[in-house]
């Protein structure tokens, strides 16, 4: 399966963060992507993305379209890819690349969210 995750803090959200923005960059690399959409804001809890990865299994892809759509930090990001990755799935950050179990897939994905740790909201 691939799951393709949208992620906006407000309704709102214009230009290319808005939902349908997102939805539309992933389907235009993933056509048959099952879209998973996302409203929070601040620390909580995002259901509909935990039971995403609870779900996953070896073979799926998370597709998101940027770093800060995935996570709101480095610790998050890196905490969920990692579980993403151990159930055998992997992930593809459209602004990042594709990152896999391999160590090259980790190197990027650690020097990605190092790089982009102060700037991911």
């Amino acid at each position: 399966m691939i799951y393709g995750y949208c992620r906006v803090s407000t309704y709102s959200q214009k230009d290319n963060t808005s939902l349908e923005s997102q939805a539309g960059i992933i389907f235009e690399r993933y056509p048959d992507a099952i879209i998973i959409e996302e409203v929070f804001s601040g620390a909580k809890k995002r259901k509909k993305f935990e039971t995403m990865i609870e779900n996953l299994q070896p073979g799926d892809l998370v597709c998101s379209t940027k770093l800060d759509r995935f996570c709101r930090n480095t610790r998050e990001g890196l905490r969920y890819a990692d579980e993403i990755l151990s159930k055998g799935a992997s992930l593809h950050i459209i602004d990042v690349g594709m990152i896999d179990n391999s160590p090259t897939g980790q190197i990027i994905l650690a020097a990605q969210m190092d790089f982009a740790g102060s700037q991911i909201a």
